[in-house]
């Protein structure tokens, strides 16, 4: 395989490459919706970035902050990015509306790894 983004929808048997031209920088983090292959989120050092057609396209979330971390739930993409200061941001794949969600003190780091518990 030659360098880049591939999907994989037959566990791993073969493997397609994937148009990620639009995303700027080298990749940081990726995630898979759970129940919708077509939803992928991608961070780089230029942002975050989300496609709905399984990786043909993507459009960029965040204006031009370092991508960190990327975690998907039903209905949520939460994603982390660092631009002198970190933050948390809940994207609702639905409305497409965007809520800042509190952090503790961090300094010069942000979220990297983000997961919610099974029952809330």
């Amino acid at each position: 395989m030659d360098e880049g983004l591939y999907l994989s929808n037959s566990e791993g048997e073969d493997w397609k490459k994937v148009s990620s031209s639009s995303i700027d920088g080298k990749y940081i983090d990726l995630a898979v919706h759970p129940n919708n292959s077509n939803l992928l989120a991608v961070t780089s050092v230029g942002g975050v970035y989300l496609s709905e057609d399984g990786g043909q396209s993507f459009k960029l979330l965040t204006e031009r902050k370092q991508g960190i971390g990327v975690y998907f739930t039903e209905n949520t993409l939460y994603y982390s990015t660092f631009d002198g200061s970190p933050s948390l941001v809940s994207y609702g794949l639905k409305n497409q509306e965007k809520t800042v969600n509190n952090l503790p003190e961090l300094g010069k780091d942000a979220p990297m790894d983000i997961s919610q518990t099974p029952k809330s």
